[in-house]
């Protein structure tokens, strides 16, 4: 999360496809884990990061290690 002034501003995560934008993917509903915890995170049940390593494994065949994670979601 990036902030500018008074303002926060977190840019979607996007790789290996955009999480929210372009191409329209299975991405997106990893998007929508990632803005639920973004936007409510005290309403978001379990751990951003193990939710996404276990979508990329199911969807794109591999799981994602602790740095592809960090440096994805910017965490």
């Amino acid at each position: 999360m990036r902030s500018y002034g008074s303002s926060r501003v977190c840019p979607a995560p996007s790789a290996p496809f955009g999480f929210i934008d372009a191409p329209p993917s299975v991405n997106r509903l990893a998007g929508l884990i990632w803005l639920s915890h973004k936007l409510y995170p005290q309403a978001a049940p379990g751990d951003l990061h193990g939710k996404i390593a276990a979508f990329h494994a199911l969807f794109h065949g591999r799981r994602a290690d602790d740095a592809a994670l960090t440096a994805l979601l910017g965490d």
